[in-house]
């Protein structure tokens, strides 16, 4: 999934929460997790979307 992906997503479910991972893997190598979470702020999307770090744990 590419940034319009994540956006459509999260605009036709506003009750949802998204986790992105495998970022900055090679088949996403354009898209960084520092592009992504400033894009995602232009949107106001920030608080519904986590974007762990390598290595981070999340518990939900």
């Amino acid at each position: 999934m590419g940034l319009n992906d994540i956006i459509q997503v999260l605009r036709r479910a506003p009750w949802t929460k998204v986790v992105i991972a495998h970022m900055e893997a090679w088949n996403h190598c354009g898209l960084t997790r520092k592009s992504l979470q400033r894009d995602l702020a232009l949107e106001g999307f920030t608080d519904r979307v986590f974007i762990p770090a390598d290595g981070e744990l999340l518990a939900l």
